[in-house]
């Protein structure tokens, strides 16, 4: 059967049982504790206590597109998009019925390295069930403080031989993040995405400074210098969050390597169709998506992607995404790739795989 556990494997639940934790630690172990086996593990019948109204059709259509992700052109041509070749396409087991599940897959990080992209194309496929939205559970102290219940209803219905999958960046930097999902869903399935660390930067600047016209944006060095003292501040998050290998190395240690997916920004912007294909076989799930489901959209620079139907409207990045980069000072920009050039090494030994990130 394609797909993989909805949660962890039944050896694991008697694991999960027997921990005791300290209240500081949130009530996640007392909530997950009281989950019915069927919850915890899909290769079980699947608990009854569902929502009657809820109906197949209405799954697909509102748990498996999201607009947000449209050019606000092309948001009226894309209501009502024909989904019968998803429905065509995706099977659910005989007699299963849709249920919340926690994540079996986490887009993890990181931020500004593509990873909207990556979980929009993941979205393509018809195994795959996204939460549209980023969580944050586990790095926003109010949310984490309102205990794995509310985490759980947060996800979307899936059926059993489907992937529920989130995307929050910030994970990857998180060391409860890594803790919690490795207590709690060891066999989950990570995705990092990592990006030229300098043109990270550049698109950091632009997404906080995104509601500001250009004439009215502060000088790009606000992210990467301290103002005071005009030098560089490497603890800046910003040039922080480029240290790939210092925020990915403990997960590395913490879960098998088989379980954690490195994408580069790049290869999944020139190339998406072999980044998914190696998501796929990643996740487990049966090989469907192919080279009629992009296209490249000469205008943006950026590939769209449509579903399986020929009358089906493309979906293209938001007009948001892939803005014109401004150029760095030519000083600022040798000072940066001078920086994370020795971090870019370590990265790439940890990984063992190369990619070009000098300057072209």
């Amino acid at each position: 059967m394609w797909g993989i556990s909805t949660h962890m494997s039944v050896r694991n639940i008697g694991k999960l049982s027997a921990m005791k934790r300290s209240s500081e630690n949130n009530d996640a172990n007392s909530y997950i504790e009281t989950l019915s086996m069927t919850e915890m593990e899909t290769s079980l019948p699947v608990r009854k206590e569902v929502d009657n109204s809820f109906t197949h059709s209405q799954f697909v259509s509102d748990k498996s597109e999201q607009q947000d992700i449209n050019a606000p052109e092309e948001k009226t041509q894309n209501k009502g998009l024909n989904l019968r070749s998803r429905q065509e396409y995706f099977i659910p087991p005989p007699g299963d019925v849709p249920v919340r599940r926690f994540p079996q897959a986490v887009i993890i990080g990181f931020g500004k390295c593509g990873t909207r992209a990556m979980l929009t194309f993941l979205s393509l496929h018809p195994y795959i069930v996204i939460h549209h939205e980023e969580v944050h559970f586990y790095t926003e102290d109010k949310l984490y403080a309102k205990g794995y219940k509310w985490y759980l209803n947060q996800m979307p219905f899936s059926y059993s031989n489907q992937v529920t999958m989130e995307k929050s960046p910030d994970y990857v930097c998180s060391n409860r993040a890594r803790q919690e999902i490795a207590e709690h869903f060891p066999d989950c399935k990570l995705i990092v995405l990592v990006r030229n660390p300098v043109v990270r930067i550049v698109s950091a600047f632009l997404q906080r400074f995104r509601f500001k016209e250009p004439s009215q944006r502060p000088p790009m060095n606000v992210t990467y210098m301290n103002t005071k003292t005009n030098e560089f501040n490497p603890n800046a998050s910003a040039v922080d969050v480029g240290i790939f290998h210092k925020h990915l190395s403990p997960w590395l240690r913490t879960f098998s390597r088989d379980n954690i997916l490195v994408v580069s920004d790049e290869s999944l912007t020139t190339d998406p169709l072999s980044v998914l294909k190696r998501a796929e076989k990643f996740l487990n799930i049966p090989p469907m998506l192919n080279e009629d489901n992009f296209y490249y959209n000469e205008t943006s620079g950026f590939y769209c992607c449509r579903r399986y139907s020929t009358d089906e409207q493309p979906r293209c990045m938001n007009i948001n995404k892939g803005w014109k980069h401004p150029e760095l000072p030519a000083d600022d920009e040798k000072m940066l790739y001078d920086f994370y050039r020795p971090h870019n090494k370590k990265l790439f030994k940890l990984l063992n795989e190369t990619y070009n990130w000098e300057k072209t």
